[in-house]
């Protein structure tokens, strides 16, 4: 309803909200963990999505550092890591010149695609407050 037309996704598009979810999952380590455990997590999991993802690990880990550096560049601006990477995803996939005539001349997100954007992120954040509610991570 909210676009004009389908911005119909290539499968290496895709590929980019798969980054844009765990760069945002990686940056939410920072507000549930102390520095060193973040950054041993953020290693252990790295190396996870690297190989599940299957492809040159230099350069997925290079990948990675971006999208990380872009959403950080994003949350400082909206203070809100959900928001963050919705614009991401806006951004990304440049959906302004998919939505109606008005909010692309604005240049800016129609509030119902972030709102809905939004809505649809928070399934995608890992929930570390129940998680660490019902269980304790050790790192050694």
């Amino acid at each position: 309803k909210e676009f004009q037309k389908s911005p119909n996704l290539s499968d290496e598009e895709y590929e980019w909200f798969l980054y844009i979810i765990y760069a945002g999952n990686m940056i939410n380590l920072d507000q549930y963990f102390e520095k060193h455990d973040a950054e041993k997590l953020r290693l252990l999991i790295s190396k996870e999505v690297i190989d599940f993802l299957g492809k040159d690990p230099d350069v997925t880990d290079q990948i990675i550092y971006d999208y990380e550096v872009f959403l950080r560049d994003l949350f400082q601006q909206t203070k809100s890591l959900v928001k963050s990477m919705s614009l991401a995803i806006f951004h990304k996939y440049d959906l302004n010149k998919y939505q109606k005539e008005h909010f692309q001349k604005l240049n800016t997100p129609s509030p119902i695609v972030m709102k809905e954007l939004n809505e649809m992120i928070e399934f995608f954040l890992w929930n570390w407050e129940d998680y660490l509610s019902k269980y304790k991570v050790t790192l050694s």
